[in-house]
């Protein structure tokens, strides 16, 4: 690859969003929360779902950027269409969360439980999601330009 690919730079900020909004609202059913003056955890919770949500959309273009980048072969992986498939369940499932919140509660209220039940399911796709990535990341892209180069210096 010539250029820095930007789509594994900018996927952390929407991951930790989805990642601490779940870890706050799970935690906050077991365990009461420490209070902080004028922060109610819940609200919390909502704002980093939806920042979540929204961060995912240049990670995806950037995704996309990246992609179109790619040698052919990385293209046509099944890892990489199982990355895609995992994230875009991801999205989907922290986007249907963070829909159902708005709809279902006040801002500073608790989630239900199938909020909840969303989040943890997109928690889960994240890490399928982060597994094949990095499938992709150190095997079919590590191979392809090392075999790349082997041919080059063969030549």
């Amino acid at each position: 690859m010539t250029h820095h690919p930007w789509h594994p730079a900018v996927v952390h900020f929407p991951i930790a969003c989805w990642v601490l909004a779940t870890l706050v609202d799970v935690s906050g059913w077991f365990i009461e929360l420490p209070p902080i003056p004028g922060i109610e955890w819940a609200g919390v919770s909502h704002l980093l779902l939806w920042g979540g949500v929204l961060l995912a959309v240049p990670a995806i273009v950037a995704g996309v950027v990246d992609y179109i980048r790619l040698p052919e072969e990385v293209q046509e992986s099944a890892e990489l269409s199982r990355h895609v498939a995992a994230m875009a369940a991801a999205w989907l499932l922290f986007l249907g969360a963070a829909i159902w919140r708005v709809r279902s509660a006040p801002f500073a209220s608790a989630p239900s439980w199938g909020i909840m039940l969303l989040e943890v399911a997109g928690s889960a796709c994240l890490i399928v999601g982060g597994r094949f990535a990095a499938a992709v990341v150190f095997e079919r892209i590590a191979t392809t330009y090392s075999s790349r180069r082997d041919v080059r210096s063969a030549t």
